[in-house]
């Protein structure tokens, strides 16, 4: 199994190095995090990271409009709860050999547009930067990492782990630029 996780990986970084993520262009629309839907990209691989990415899901929703999460899973060997449906999960199976995504996140992007998107994710991975990629959003916002600049409107060094702490920065930001007003 590990086999062939490290091969699709090595495939896909290929594919991806051929041809490049797409560039996020601006729509131009208002942006607000207390207004409109918005999403959070996380990336885990331990329970316990997952326990702390819901904990900060269930806090955050009184002063954000959290319409979806998605968590991608590093590991293989992560058990993603099947029941828990408060958080759209990912992981290497839902990319094909060629680093393409398969239908059920494909049903999933068709299905969601955002005005917001949020990740969390604190350095640059090529399958999260492909769902990132891929998610209609009409502003992005992200962890500064020189690999993923292009994916993001705007792009933060964030000095903390710490989900909150980064997410208030966030806001600070798009209410301090005025973004789109």
């Amino acid at each position: 199994m590990g086999l062939t996780n490290n091969i699709k990986k090595s495939i896909a970084e290929i594919v991806v190095g051929i041809w490049p993520l797409s560039e996020h262009k601006p729509t131009g629309k208002h942006i607000n995090t207390r207004e409109g839907k918005t999403v959070f990209v996380f990336s885990f691989s331990s329970e316990e990271e997952l326990s702390v990415i819901k904990t900060f899901v269930t806090s955050s929703k009184q002063y954000c409009d959290i319409c979806e999460v998605v968590a991608f899973s590093r590991e293989i060997k992560t058990i993603i709860p099947k029941d828990d449906t408060s958080i759209f999960y990912i992981s290497q199976n839902d990319f094909n050999l060629f680093g393409r995504i398969k239908d059920r996140f494909e049903d999933w992007l068709i299905n969601n547009n955002f005005n917001l998107l949020i990740s969390f994710v604190s350095e640059s991975e090529l399958f999260c930067d492909k769902i990132i990629s891929n998610i209609n959003s009409d502003f992005k916002s992200g962890n500064f990492d020189q690999g993923n600049v292009n994916l993001f409107d705007l792009t933060l060094k964030h000095e903390t782990d710490n989900f909150t702490e980064q997410f208030e920065q966030i806001s600070h930001y798009i209410e301090k630029l005025n973004i789109n007003r």
